[in-house]
């Protein structure tokens, strides 16, 4: 090789470093890359997020592809718009996780700083019941009657359904045209249904960032900046970090989401939500990776070979949680546990 093609093929290989050198992706290395410090490094030498919220209005929603802080977009909603007006795919299946009979839960206690304990139920979303089948079933539930009750599904959306998706939210919400699905790395269509209670109760954390659309009542969130990981023992078990035991207090950022609110969430914060006793509450998320995020790439892959399920195999989502892997064995293990799922049918 020629001195100025090595000098080029040394300046591309720092430039794409760099490009890999990202809060993200230092994270994913933390949890999933057996490299506990990765973290605490990234944080020691580029300076950790305020634990604040940022209330901006809802023009400026695209600074979701970007922020590190938690945003609340309020009123972006029009009253009237529900379930069926945005990220509507009735006919389809959840495809995120693979496909099960019944409902599968994974069972955890959370202590405390105060030492005082709750008992966790994690639940996988892999019900194979359609969406119309599920608003069905949240309509018809009556919480006095039937008591709580929370159902969710996750659909890795298509190409076809990226385009409606940009369509109606720009349609029918105080959207920003800059905020398009189109950007996002290997978006991820979220729906909640909650009765009294909610489906993530618990701390937990994830590799994506994401945008809650509020379409009924209110919900209460509480979030923890992620350098405060150090206050809590956590592990992975096969859907989010788990937030086992509070070592020591953590600061905590309490915000009310009221229906019409747009709450934008980074990721690797850790957060969890409530409802208010006797209501029912619903709403729809959108799950995206980072710019220059690795395990973006690796979600886009498997989504163009028709099986997002690349990260959650039925033997992960029906075994017990699992330590924290190391980065070669759960990528290889991810790989090859996609790659042995037949891809869903719709």
């Amino acid at each position: 090789m020629k001195p100025s093609q090595l000098v080029l093929a040394t300046v591309c290989a720092a430039i794409a470093c760099a490009r890999l050198v990202t809060f993200e992706n230092a994270a994913d290395l933390t949890f999933f890359g057996g490299m506990p410090c990765s973290l605490d490094l990234w944080h020691a030498v580029r300076g950790a997020p305020s634990p604040s919220l940022l209330k901006l209005p809802c023009d400026q929603m695209d600074r979701a592809f970007d922020a590190d802080r938690p945003i609340l977009f309020e009123g972006c909603i029009p009253d009237g718009v529900g379930l069926t007006d945005v990220g509507y795919f009735p006919e389809e299946a959840q495809n995120l996780f693979a496909p099960c009979n019944g409902k599968i839960q994974r069972h955890f206690e959370f202590v405390g700083a105060d030492n005082k304990s709750k008992q966790i139920i994690e639940q996988v979303p892999c019900s194979p019941s359609t969406l119309r089948e599920k608003i069905a079933s949240f309509d018809g539930h009556d919480i006095d009657r039937d008591g709580n009750y929370f159902e969710v599904h996750t659909r890795m959306a298509t190409a076809a359904e990226r385009k409606r998706l940009d369509e109606t939210l720009h349609a029918t919400m105080a959207v920003p045209e800059a905020l398009s699905v189109d950007r996002m790395t290997a978006p991820v269509v979220t729906h909640f249904f909650h009765a009294g209670r909610t489906a993530v109760y618990y701390l937990h954390a994830h590799m994506d960032r994401f945008l809650s659309f509020c379409l009924q009542e209110e919900k209460r969130w509480t979030l923890v900046a992620p350098q405060f990981f150090g206050h809590f023992e956590h592990r992975w078990s096969g859907n989010a970090e788990m937030m086992l035991r509070e070592k020591s207090a953590a600061p905590r950022l309490e915000v009310t989401q009221r229906r019409g609110d747009v709450l934008f969430v980074p990721p690797w914060w850790i957060h969890e939500t409530r409802v208010a006793p006797g209501t029912k509450n619903f709403g729809m998320n959108l799950h995206w990776m980072s710019r220059g995020q690795v395990l973006g790439y690796l979600a886009s892959l498997h989504s163009v070979l028709g099986n997002p399920a690349w990260f959650f195999s039925e033997h992960e989502a029906q075994s017990p949680p699992s330590h924290p892997r190391g980065a070669a064995a759960g990528l290889a293990a991810a790989l090859a546990a996609s790659s042995r799922i037949t891809p869903l049918k719709r």
